[in-house]
Order: structure tokens, then sequence, then C-alpha cells
């Protein structure tokens, strides 16, 4: 896809998203139709990114949960850490197929077709958590229920690793840009508590213990910086 067409297709999913209002699974289906998801973001140079985010985790025989796993950028990241079983859960089956075709050589990984706020796992069944750009998509007034269903999950030494969906920076223009763009979002799809890191932040500490933050660029050629927080019970 050139830059045209990969402009036209982010054009078509601000369209779909926060114009039309379609809900996370339809926007996210129609997008993931001929791959055009993987080609807007640049899933190369996403994945990457998040390797770098996690280059100095040990994941060998861990159990990791990916939430709104999507076509697998955070998976592909870590698959060659030798993890021992990694779930990827995502909304929109579409997205899952992508995952599914770039993941199916192996066999430690599986899905789970699922809105993160339905599925249900078992009291500390994972080493590490992963929630990467898709933290607007935690239901306002839900909060609470989601981040105590991520520490139910996560074993008492274990990671969640969660990165802030704001690609404008804390700058006075960037919370300016992120000001507009949110106020004029799809409201029943983001939740700018839980994505501007800003609001993030305090949010998290009301449940977790922050070790570490770090900073990354994927978007707009690296310029475009997010936040990882690393969490703990």
């Amino acid at each position: 896809m050139n830059k045209l067409n990969r402009l036209k297709g982010a054009i078509d999913w601000v369209k779909t998203e926060h114009i039309q209002n379609k809900s996370a699974v339809q926007t996210y289906d129609r997008i993931a139709e001929d791959s055009r998801y993987d080609t807007i973001i640049d899933f190369k140079t996403r994945s990457e990114a998040l390797q770098q985010i996690v280059k100095d985790i040990d994941f060998s025989d861990k159990k990791v949960l990916d939430i709104a796993c999507g076509s697998g950028a955070f998976i592909n990241a870590i698959i060659n850490k030798n993890p021992g079983k990694v779930i990827g859960v995502d909304i929109s089956d579409g997205m899952l197929n992508l995952a599914r075709k770039r993941l199916a050589r192996f066999s430690n990984v599986s899905f789970i077709n699922s809105s993160f706020m339905d599925v249900t796992f078992e009291k500390n069944s994972f080493d590490y958590i992963l929630l990467a750009n898709a933290s607007r998509y935690i239901p306002s007034g839900k909060e609470k229920e989601f981040f105590n269903n991520v520490k139910k999950w996560i074993k008492p030494d274990g990671i969640f690793i969660i990165l802030s969906d704001n690609i404008f920076g804390t700058s006075i223009l960037g919370k300016f840009l992120a000001s507009i763009v949110y106020r004029l979002a799809n409201s029943s799809n983001t939740n700018p508590k839980t994505a501007l890191e800003w609001n993030l932040k305090p949010e998290l500490e009301k449940y977790f213990v922050i070790d570490k933050t770090q900073s990354v660029g994927w978007a707009w050629h690296g310029k475009a910086k997010h936040t990882a927080y690393f969490c703990r019970k």
C-alpha cells in the first residue's frame, strides 16, 4: 500500500469509527479486510517498537495474555522469547484472522474472539498481561471492573504492561490536539480517562504499583510517542 492508499485507509478508519459511529467490532472487521489495518499502521514498524519495550524481559516458559491483541503485533514481538503459552483476546474476528494466519506455526499461541470485558480466566493465571494502544476501549464507568479483573488474572509476581493510546504526546500542543480529537471521537469507543497518558497514570495508580515507564515511538516515523507502564499488584 503506497502512502496515498495508506492515507485513504486511515481516513476510512476514522470515518467508520468516529463519523459513522460504528462499534469497535464493526470498525476493525472493516479495516481488517485485505490486511488494510496492517498496512495503515505499518505492522513491522509497530512490532519492532513493541520489541524494544520488552527487550529486557525473559518470557521463557511464561504464560502471557494479550488483551485486544488485534492482528498480533505484541504477540509477534514476544514470540521468539519462547513463552510457554500465549492467549490473544480480541473482539474483532477479522483482526483475529490476520493474527491466526501470521502466527499459525506457533502451537503455543491461541486466540479467543471476545470483548475483554466478557472474557474470564482463573485467578493468578498469567505471568504477563499486555495491552497495547487499546486502553481507550475500556468502557467509561467500568475502569474499576476492568483493572480488578487484570489484578485477579495476573500472578502475585506478574507484570501488567499497558501502553497509552495517545499519540500526540504531553506537550501543550499535544494535549491541545488530543483534547480536540477526543472531543470529536465516538464516545462509545473512546474513554479519555484511560487513553490519554496524563489521565491513565493516576487511574492505574488506584489499582497497581507502577514500577517504571518507557516511551516508545512508532507512528509518524517514530515522532509520535506512546508511554508504556509496567505495573504490578
